[in-house]
């Protein structure tokens, strides 16, 4: 079976807190999908184990999100099946574009579906595995609160907006061989007035109160 990943961008984010039991931040934010996506196939097991490789990214074949899930899944459910899973990356690693969390959270929805799993018991095992996962079992455009496990799914598309995703990478030489810093850069590409994407954030927003995700 073919899976497509979509990529994520944050349209803003607000951090609202912050959980002193385990220093994680509470935020306010809008996720947006789009349709830069990795490719996942996933097939039976020839063998009696899990084998999951990722293209030109060696170093995730053993301790990937993926695994992450299949272990929670299989802590929680009695799941005697095994999977060979390969995924084409095409989202950057470490560009804030959701590229790890989106893997987990397609899986998470393709043994959902495969087993009838319950849909709640899925999201708290996406939270387990990372704060930005649970957005993926909804995707499209959501008001995200709390630690990320907090979803308001909206019924609203963003027409006549389009985003331009500008990845690359700065490597400074001379002062940190080997270390490099990643920039994101995105942009809004509006086909009428400036101002029409202020217009349709209100519309998102008008029905959700303020403190809607603000910690308790």
């Amino acid at each position: 079976m073919k899976l497509l990943s979509r990529a994520k961008i944050n349209l803003f984010l607000d951090i609202v807190g912050q959980d002193e039991k385990d220093g994680y931040h509470f935020i306010d934010s809008l996720f947006q999908e789009i349709t830069l996506a990795d490719e996942i196939i996933v097939e039976d097991s020839p063998l009696k184990k899990d084998i999951i490789t990722f293209s030109n990214m060696s170093e995730l074949n053993e301790n990937s999100t993926i695994h992450k899930v299949l272990n929670f899944f299989r802590q929680n459910f009695k799941i005697n099946d095994f999977f060979k899973i390969e995924v084409k990356k095409r989202i950057p690693s470490g560009a804030g574009l959701g590229g790890g969390s989106s893997n987990a959270g397609t899986i998470i929805e393709f043994l959902k579906k495969k087993y009838n799993f319950d849909e709640n018991e899925c999201i708290k095992i996406a939270s387990k595995v990372g704060s930005d996962v649970p957005f993926f079992l909804y995707g499209g455009l959501c008001r995200v609160g709390g630690k990320g496990e907090k979803i308001k799914k909206l019924n609203i598309k963003l027409k006549d907006i389009y985003f331009i995703v500008i990845y690359f990478i700065v490597i400074c030489f001379l002062c940190f061989p080997g270390i490099h810093s990643i920039l994101v850069l995105t942009f809004l590409h509006l086909y009428h007035e400036s101002h029409m994407h202020q217009r349709y954030f209100h519309r998102m927003m008008k029905d959700i109160p303020d403190n809607a995700f603000q910690p308790s």
